[in-house]
């Protein structure tokens, strides 16, 4: 039987793969039809960026709501799942990805 710990990551890793494939894909079709790997990169971070943005500010508000809980341990989970979208979206996939993908061109 899989373990809750492990059922939180795995939810996680879902919500970051939706992210990165709305990027990445965005990404990969600029690319095919401009050519240019600078504007590529740039152009779906910008409009995607906003969309993904909100997605994220979303489901901390979700995770945050877990905070109010009388049980300790789900306070403890929804305040470091909220910390772990945070940092997976902002930090590394609208920030460490396209600056990976500019400097491999």
């Amino acid at each position: 039987m899989i373990g809750e710990s492990a059922l939180l990551s795995i939810s996680l890793f879902g919500l970051a793969m939706g992210c990165q494939m709305f990027l990445v894909s965005g990404m990969r079709e600029s690319f095919i039809d401009g050519g240019d790997a600078r504007r590529a990169v740039h152009e779906p971070s910008s409009r995607g960026g906003r969309v993904v943005s909100a997605a994220v500010v979303i489901m901390i508000a979700v995770f945050n709501g877990f905070v109010i809980s009388e049980v300790r341990d789900i306070r403890a989970i929804g305040l470091a799942r909220a910390f772990d979208v945070f940092d997976d979206a902002f930090v590394v996939r609208m920030t460490l990805v396209p600056a990976l993908m500019q400097l491999i061109g």
